[in-house]
């Protein structure tokens, strides 16, 4: 099973000293996908650059990518069984998008009992 584990913006330090609890949950989640026998991508630009050079990073983040780019279809030539994502980026548009082209299932969380997704957001 190929894991790609999103999405870590570029503006603080992965992991986060003091920070909130969606990044420690999907750093668990690679490492536990890992443990468990899965191949796990780390899909974002903010994770720490110093990790084993095992890990496989890909600096970009699905709502980034744009319709018929290289970025595109290296996503969906890579073939992710699994993509796992903090709670809010499945009810973006421009992630749906890149998510929906990749023929994938999605895994994610509710983060804040005042959040909700959109009504399409985990749907295909």
């Amino acid at each position: 099973m190929l894991v790609g584990v999103c999405d870590f913006p570029g503006s603080y330090a992965f992991p986060p000293a003091g920070y909130g609890g969606i990044e420690r949950w999907l750093w668990a989640v690679a490492v536990g996908a890992r443990a468990a026998g899965a191949d796990v991508h780390l899909l974002g630009p903010g994770w720490l650059a110093d990790l084993e050079n095992d890990w496989v990073r890909r600096p970009v983040r699905l709502e980034d990518v744009t319709t018929g780019s290289l970025a595109e279809r290296e996503l969906r030539d890579t073939g992710y069984d699994l993509l796992v994502v903090g709670h809010e980026y499945p009810s973006l548009p421009a992630w749906a998008r890149t998510w929906g082209e990749l023929n994938c299932d999605v895994a994610t969380f509710q983060h804040s009992p005042v959040f909700q997704h959109t009504v399409t957001a985990l749907r295909r």
